[in-house]
């Protein structure tokens, strides 16, 4: 029952300017229609009560027009364009100059090698896009409650190793150690690996039991990065979020096919990373990822 609630949620309350959005707001006006015709109703009810359906249908005209108003209006202050996909907008300016920054960052970099923790930063900040269009996408905008975050892991032998992970898992308040070694039997990125296709886990807690209950995170997506050859995964993108059952839906694997196109562009930047600054050969990339000369990476639980 939970995960049937969680799934509602999702499928009205994300942003996507499509069916789920013109559905839900449609939901939303007819109870607060019906809800006002039948308090009004009871006032002026007889010995035998009436619901006054004249009364709800200019209720329910009024409230939509009210709110295409509103969108209109709102839109047209923030400088937005209409009948948009709003997926990405609140911080898409933000995301267009990180991304135009760090591929900048790349182009000034080709003609070099950059030693591993340059190249981790470099991976970190496509790390930072991935999260901020994720929060963005699945309506989770409120910065001072942040609940979803990215990671980078890389295959080590029967290892995963995380060796990047996006700006706010570095502040003092989300803080997780990078980089930091995983047996891959525990990881959903080892799934992720072996079938080379986007996948989600719904509740951490229920479908890996003997998971530590202290994680910060309930839900998982996880997806991978190939590299020029179709058959090379280079690494697993993972990006978790406290609230359960926040990468899925009714429909099996649409919201999750959806976060891995809208995220294409910085999953081919981060393989152009990769191969092109790092090496052209996977095990040299992780080699040169997991490379730290302060300390070996400590494992997780």
């Amino acid at each position: 029952m939970r995960a049937v609630l969680y799934k509602i949620r999702n499928f009205f309350a994300v942003e996507s300017g499509g069916p789920r959005a013109i559905v839900g707001a449609l939901l939303r006006n007819t109870i607060a229609a019906a809800i006002a015709a039948y308090a009004k109703s009871l006032d002026h009810s007889g010995p035998e009560f009436s619901f006054d359906w004249s009364l709800f249908w200019w209720l329910l005209v009024g409230i939509v027009a009210g709110n295409v108003l509103s969108n209109v209006f709102d839109v047209y202050l923030k400088g937005g364009q209409l009948l948009r996909p709003v997926n990405g907008r609140m911080f898409r300016s933000d995301r267009k100059k990180l991304a135009a920054a760090t591929l900048k960052a790349i182009s000034l970099d080709l003609p070099k090698a950059p030693a591993p923790p340059e190249a981790r930063k470099l991976v970190g900040k496509i790390l930072d896009c991935i999260a901020s269009h994720v929060r963005d996408a699945r309506g989770s905008h409120d910065a001072a409650k942040l609940e979803v975050f990215a990671n980078f892991l890389v295959e080590d032998n029967d290892d995963l190793v995380v060796v990047a992970r996006d700006s706010d898992l570095h502040s003092s308040v989300h803080k997780r150690v990078v980089p930091m070694r995983y047996k891959k039997s525990s990881m959903l990125a080892a799934r992720t690996i072996a079938a080379k296709r986007v996948l989600s886990v719904g509740d951490l807690r229920l479908e890996y039991p003997e998971a530590p209950r202290n994680k910060p995170y309930r839900s998982i997506l996880t997806i991978p990065v190939i590299g020029r050859d179709d058959e090379v995964i280079l690494g697993v993108v993972s990006v978790d979020c406290s609230r359960p059952y926040f990468f899925q839906s009714f429909q099996q694997g649409v919201i999750e096919n959806e976060l891995e196109n809208d995220l294409l562009p910085y999953l081919q930047t981060l393989a152009l990373v990769l191969e092109g600054l790092v090496s052209g050969d996977r095990h040299a990339i992780v080699a040169a990822l997991i490379a730290d000369a302060n300390a070996t990476p400590p494992r997780g639980n």
